[in-house]
């Protein structure tokens, strides 16, 4: 079975990487803020990349 992430664009890979060691330092060490972080920035960007995907099925 393939997991959504299988088919996800090597660039979009890239950057949620880096949006996600970006987020930890802004953090530092400090899950609550991590995860507010996570809800304001990356979801967002997981979201558009869905969105993209989805149009491009169409």
């Amino acid at each position: 079975m393939r997991s959504h992430f299988d088919t996800t664009p090597e660039w979009a890979r890239i950057k949620y990487q880096k949006m996600k060691y970006e987020m930890a330092e802004k953090a530092n060490q400090d899950r609550k803020k991590y995860q507010e972080l996570k809800e304001q920035y990356i979801n967002d960007f997981i979201d558009s990349i869905i969105a993209s995907e989805k149009m491009n099925l169409l």
